[in-house]
Formats: C-alpha cells, sequence, structure tokens
C-alpha cells in the first residue's frame, strides 16, 4: 500500500468522510488540532509513517502531504546511501586499500 492509499484510508477514517479527493483541504473538510493530532499518531502506530502534526498542517491536502513525504523519503534514502559511501572510503583508507 502506498502512502497516498495509507494517508486517504485514515483520512476517511477520522474524518468520517467517504468523499475525500486529493485536493482537498483537511481544514475545509472541518478538520481541527486534533484531527491532524490523531492523522499523524494512526500514521505512526498502522503504518510506521512520520508524519508530524506541522506536515499536515503546512501541506493540507493529501496530493501536497505525499509529495511532500515521498520527497523526505527519497531524501533520506539518498543521504543513507551518502553516508554508507563515506563510511566504506574511510574504511578502505583506515585499510590500506
Amino acid at each position: 500500500m502506498e502512502i497516498k492509499e495509507k494517508l486517504l484510508t485514515l483520512f476517511k477514517e477520522i474524518l468520517g468522510m467517504d468523499d475525500i479527493s486529493e485536493t482537498s483541504n483537511i481544514f475545509d473538510m472541518g478538520g481541527s488540532s486534533l484531527t491532524i493530532y490523531k492523522i499523524s499518531e494512526q500514521a505512526k502506530e498502522r503504518y510506521g509513517l512520520k508524519v508530524n502534526p506541522i506536515d499536515i498542517m503546512t501541506y493540507p491536502t493529501l496530493e501536497k502531504l505525499c509529495l511532500f513525504l515521498e520527497e523526505g523519503t527519497k531524501q533520506k534514502s539518498d543521504d543513507d546511501n551518502i553516508t554508507a559511501r563515506k563510511n566504506l572510503r574511510n574504511r578502505r583508507r583506515r585499510e590500506g586499500v
């Protein structure tokens, strides 16, 4: 299940709505700070997704939030690859390779 599908499920359940589009603003659908907190907590508990409440406030549509989260995941992966290459290079230097 993709990030978008997971979050859409949470949005529907927590907001109590069946018809939510990717461009619907959470605040226009009746969302509040409590709603945002619940989405953040459920995303972590159910799917292991780190979605900060401030991220939902900053990107209040499913479309924008998913783009932000996917970019963050890609950036973390890129950062992990860079770190791994640096560690390998340092180990080779220590070993004289």
